[in-house]
């Protein structure tokens, strides 16, 4: 049955991060790590290559969240990733690619799209102007307006993505310092 607060009643809102531990009534079991309780290297290794494992699992597609940068995330990590899950998480880049991809642009409004794709490919060790033949993901930067549209993400990613490898852009060999004045004229004054 629900219950009303009255005045003068204390609401305790209990966190745990093992749901194995917690149960309905709460407040009754101490967390299983109180605050300040340091963790061993030991401890936070193998929470780290447990939290790989269980991502390593998820079919990764083109997206963003379940795709670029979960692949992006493990291959970083220097997690093994699975042949199969990376050729299809591939497939389905080149389908994705082969789709929309329109001089140089993957979106007409969101240069983020390319950008999260070339760190991907980067990072899985393929090159994103010749993943696909005849589709330079990097030509779209060559378009300065449509790399900006976005607001200040749009540059952000763009600088990220062709740093990742040094990449140049076909038609803008001044891309990088351009972002990067970009990027400086919309910071804010407290940073």
């Amino acid at each position: 049955a629900a219950k009303k607060l009255s005045a003068g009643d204390v609401v305790i809102l209990h966190y745990t991060d093992d749901y194995t531990v917690d149960d309905i009534k709460g407040g009754d079991k101490p967390d299983p790590a109180p605050s300040g309780d340091k963790y061993t290297d030991k401890q936070i290794s193998d929470a780290y290559k447990a939290t790989g494992n269980a991502l390593a699992l998820v079919d990764a597609t083109t997206g963003s969240t379940g795709g670029e940068w979960l692949m992006l995330g493990l291959a970083r990590a220097e997690h093994t990733i699975d042949s199969s899950s990376k050729d299809a998480y591939l497939r389905s880049v080149r389908s994705y690619i082969k789709e929309n991809y329109d001089n140089g642009k993957l979106s007409d409004r969101f240069s983020t799209d390319n950008s999260r794709i070339i760190l991907a490919l980067t990072a899985l060790g393929e090159d994103p102007q010749t993943f696909v033949t005849g589709k330079n993901l990097l030509e779209g930067y060559s378009d300065f307006n449509w790399t900006v549209k976005q607001g200040v993400a749009g540059p952000i990613f763009a600088l990220l993505a062709i740093d990742s490898q040094k990449y140049t852009v076909p038609g803008n060999a001044t891309i990088r310092n351009d972002l990067i004045d970009e990027i400086l004229d919309v910071q804010s004054k407290g940073g």
